[in-house]
């Protein structure tokens, strides 16, 4: 369908590095969302998370575009719940919660925030470049990609963590762990 309806695709290299940057940072991004949401509490990781459209707008106006008063104003709202939020920490150490490991959660909260921003704002360069949905799928693929090899290097550095060779694993066992990296990735690309 998209090979039939699209128009023909010319990779530039601004297009291609745009496509490979932008899946590189959603896939971190969503790493590091999936993090902060294990790490929790939910009510900090979220609304830090969505704030991501802050940075994007950001970006745009050091670009040169100039952002609409709705654009500022729900900006500054944004800002005003995260700083609500920030500050709502201190009921989650009083609860119970490690003071340290809300401090992490907070940092992976912006940590993927900023990847998501990032990752927004360079898509949103690829489009005029690449079209919506050639933007959208390579972005997506490079997400896979990364996420498969970063899989395996961690894989194979823990395997000679545990003094394990990677390479003397069955082939039954390799395909298992592809597998299960391949099917990984097709749930965090989405």
């Amino acid at each position: 369908w998209m090979l039939i309806e699209q128009p023909a695709v010319t990779w530039t290299l601004d297009a291609i590095l745009l496509v490979i940057l932008a899946g590189i940072s959603l896939m971190a991004a969503t790493l590091w969302l999936y993090q902060g949401v294990a790490r929790g509490p939910i009510s900090i990781v979220e609304p830090i998370v969505c704030s991501y459209p802050i940075l994007t707008v950001l970006l745009t106006v050091i670009d040169g575009h100039v952002p609409t008063f709705i654009q500022f104003l729900f900006m500054a709202v944004t800002m005003a719940g995260v700083i609500v939020v920030a500050r709502s920490t201190g009921s989650h150490i009083d609860g119970g919660h490690d003071a340290k490991l809300l401090r992490g959660t907070i940092m992976i909260s912006i940590l993927s925030a900023v990847a998501f921003g990032v990752g927004v704002y360079l898509s949103q360069r690829a489009l005029p470049l690449l079209g919506d949905l050639p933007t959208l799928w390579s972005s997506r693929l490079v997400s896979l990609a990364a996420l498969i090899v970063g899989s395996i290097v961690a894989f194979r550095a823990l395997l000679f963590a545990l003094g394990v060779d990677g390479m003397s694993l069955s082939p039954l066992t390799s395909s298992i762990v592809a597998g299960g990296v391949f099917v990984m990735g097709l749930v965090v690309a989405g």
